[in-house]
């Protein structure tokens, strides 16, 4: 049996057929068969968000939740009843993935030129230099670029989302940057991890 036609059968049935089973924790139930009850019924299935059938199995009720960060997002009212319901999830009505990275070389300003302007102190080969250890690491798409002092860092982030939303022709950033900032907190039981985390690659949910 060849790759297309195991590739054909996943996507008719949604089951995996694998000899190994591919170190998985399913081998089913990885796509949604559209049914075509009615044609909104229909259409609705191409928006839908599968989180798998082995959740299904679980006696926990966590990740049949919706979460705060899944607000805007995911609708919460189309869901359904029964075993699946809180894991077949569908996109809110203003929610679209990204499908192209939304940084342009040749139409955007360089993002790290325009985080030094707002306060940002850039990697330095320089080992002699020592950030203060208040500092917040920024990275942009996973890649460390730079620290910002903790007094700076509330302006920094102001005046980068200002920039965003106004399309400054000068400091021009991408209109589709994800900006996500998490501050210190000190004494949490589960402390995360402080910083600047900036996103411009594709695969991403926006509204």
């Amino acid at each position: 049996m060849g790759i297309s036609s195991k590739i054909n059968y996943l996507l008719s049935t949604g089951n995996l057929r694998s000899g190994t089973g591919l170190d998985l924790m399913q081998a089913k139930g990885f796509t949604i068969i559209a049914d075509k009850l009615n044609n909104m019924r229909y259409f609705s299935h191409f928006r839908s968000i599968h989180r798998g059938s082995y959740f299904a199995e679980m006696k926990t009720t966590t990740v049949r939740k919706l979460l705060p960060e899944n607000w805007g997002y995911l609708c919460p009212v189309h869901t359904p009843d029964g075993a699946p319901c809180g894991l077949l999830n569908h996109l809110a009505k203003e929610c679209f993935p990204l499908t192209r990275p939304s940084f342009d070389a040749d139409k955007h300003k360089n993002l790290e030129i325009v985080l030094t302007n707002l306060g940002m102190n850039p990697i330095s080969k320089n080992i002699n230099i020592i950030h203060p250890p208040n500092s917040l690491h920024v990275l942009l798409d996973g890649k460390l670029i730079g620290y910002v002092d903790s007094e700076l860092i509330d302006g920094l982030i102001s005046s980068l989302k200002y920039l965003k939303v106004n399309q400054i022709p000068d400091n021009l950033v991408p209109e589709k940057l994800e900006i996500g900032y998490i501050p210190r907190n000190y004494g949490t039981k589960s402390p995360s991890y402080p910083g600047i985390y900036l996103y411009t690659t594709e695969a991403r949910f926006l509204r």
